[in-house]
């Protein structure tokens, strides 16, 4: 599976990354706007920093903007390895309100917040990216 942390060296867990998003967007002024690709993971952090996130990405990115989110994610309810249940496990034992997010719940929270699914693409060791587009700038949604 690799870096437990899902991050590269010299890089910060997705908890930092989120956290700094939440940072930052909480001092922009209402006309200010993120960057137009914003990228995290939603596994190692709770649940409701991951709402926090997703709120401030619907309101902040501008139209067409990108959420990408890279990670493991459960299917219809389910592990999709052995390797992901267990690195939920290893997950869960350091935080328990962090862990492998539900791929329904993540599109639902997106839609919350304007945020439609363009393309959920298959990445190594049982991975995921999500390619989220703010406002109806995407194309209909692609899994590969």
């Amino acid at each position: 599976m690799g870096n437990p942390s899902g991050q590269g060296p010299g890089q910060p867990p997705a908890s930092l990354l989120a956290a700094g998003v939440s940072r930052y967007t909480a001092r922009l002024a209402p006309s200010r706007r993120l960057p137009r690709t914003l990228a995290t993971g939603v596994f190692e952090c709770r649940f409701a920093l991951v709402q926090r996130l997703f709120a401030l990405a619907g309101a902040h990115l501008p139209p067409g903007g990108v959420l990408a989110v890279y990670g493991p994610f459960n299917y219809g309810g389910g592990f999709t390895s052995d390797s992901n249940r267990a690195f939920d496990a290893w997950l869960r034992a350091r935080d328990p309100a962090s862990g492998i997010r539900h791929f329904e719940d993540i599109t639902a929270l997106a839609a919350r917040h304007g945020l439609a699914l363009e393309r959920d693409h298959a990445m190594p060791a049982n991975n995921r990216l999500l390619v989220l587009r703010r406002s109806g700038g995407g194309a209909q949604a692609a899994v590969e």
